[in-house]
């Protein structure tokens, strides 16, 4: 009973959070998620501290990728309309790559510092409810265009 207030209440924010603006919809689904990784890893209070700075850190970096990737694509998009030389489009996938590969570094030093910082058991429990976070959120927000489609 406990666990389906809880899912209730965290669908109820995710609805929240994904009718307001982009950005601030982001800061309260990191609040859900820290909120979430404290209840379900029973964080030490040293624990929390260290993890919480890096899920922010790596969530900084994946945001920062997708808006970088998101300005390449359109770049893309623009040299194909225009019908640009091979050698430039070549250019631009290259420049995609090269920043997935410098942010996938990046998050992954992250998350070595965060497997250094927890106990086997909890960095199990973390990477567990990493997986099942996301799909959470992926689930909800295909609901909400779902629903979005049908107004």
């Amino acid at each position: 009973m406990k666990k389906a207030f809880f899912i209730l209440g965290v669908s109820i924010t995710w609805l929240t959070a994904l009718s307001l603006k982009e950005d601030r919809a982001r800061r309260l689904i990191e609040m859900v998620k820290l909120w979430r990784l404290q209840e379900e890893l029973s964080l030490e209070e040293e624990e929390a501290v260290i993890l919480f700075k890096l899920v922010k850190e790596k969530d900084s970096l994946r945001i920062e990728l997708i808006k970088k990737k998101r300005a390449l694509f359109k770049e893309i998009k623009q040299l194909l309309d225009k019908k640009s030389p091979s050698k430039k489009i070549k250019e631009k996938i290259k420049e995609v790559r090269e920043k997935e590969k410098y942010y996938r570094e990046k998050m992954d030093e992250i998350e070595d510092k965060i497997e250094k910082t927890l106990p086997p058991e909890k960095y199990a429990r973390y990477l567990l409810f990493n997986e099942r976070f996301e799909r959470e959120v992926r689930e909800i927000i295909k609901t909400i265009k779902e629903k979005r489609r049908k107004r």
